[in-house]
């Protein structure tokens, strides 16, 4: 009888400690000098397969890579990387490679660091307005050819949205002062140019959709009324 209590101690202390370290949403936890908030904690049921989601954060690493999946410090979870958290920080970053996971960049992503060229994978679908906004030293945003949803012009980041093609962000540290749109991107996002250090124009003549609102000159000439 003593036995069996004392296991039955044992399995409730177990069963206690699990609890314990459980981790819900908007939880966050560190691996590997990489941070992650837990965006998404669903368990099995009714025949859809359980799914464990979270966010970057931030890191300490210079060298960061993010991997498609992370454990829990207790190794309990195995979560999917899906996204760039908003005010992500890389205080010490030279460079960051993102998995072919990542749905979504929120806006103002990996700020503080020394990376100058970033690379946005297949996966991507949506990219926030500023994401990019705080990075001080990018000089060109690459994308995977792959991807369905944005492609590069030379670095420029254009999204292709609704059969149409918009600048959507230009890197800050890029050196040209002047940038000539591509011919056959419909507009320009708000904020497209923002805090872009060294250029002074943009020239477009084929340019339909404007949203515009940068301090950079905006020189423009519509073909059709």
């Amino acid at each position: 009888m003593k036995k069996i209590k004392f296991l039955l101690f044992v399995l409730l202390a177990l069963l206690y400690v699990t609890n314990a370290s459980a981790l819900i949403k908007n939880d966050t936890f560190t691996r590997d000098g990489n941070t992650y908030m837990v965006t998404k904690m669903d368990e099995a049921h009714d025949g859809i397969p359980k799914t464990y989601n979270v966010a970057f954060v931030s890191s300490t690493n210079t060298t960061v890579n993010i991997p498609a999946t992370v454990m829990d410090p207790n190794n309990q979870y195995t979560f999917n990387v899906t996204a760039i958290a908003n005010n992500s920080t890389v205080p010490n970053a030279t460079s960051v490679t993102m998995p072919n996971t990542i749905v979504r960049i929120e806006a103002n992503a990996f700020k503080d660091g020394n990376i100058t060229s970033i690379t946005i994978p297949q996966s991507v679908k949506e990219i926030q307005s500023g994401a990019f906004g705080q990075m001080s030293y990018l000089t060109a945003i690459n994308v995977d050819a792959a991807n369905p949803n944005f492609r590069s012009d030379n670095g420029v980041l254009i999204e292709k949205k609704d059969s149409k093609e918009w600048v959507a962000a230009y890197p800050l540290a890029r050196p040209d002062a002047e940038y000539t749109v591509p011919e056959g991107v419909y507009g320009v996002y708000t904020n497209a140019f923002q805090r872009a250090s060294y250029l002074t124009n943009y020239f477009t003549s084929f340019v339909k959709g404007i949203t515009f609102n940068s301090r950079v000159q905006w020189l423009y000439k519509c073909s059709e009324p």
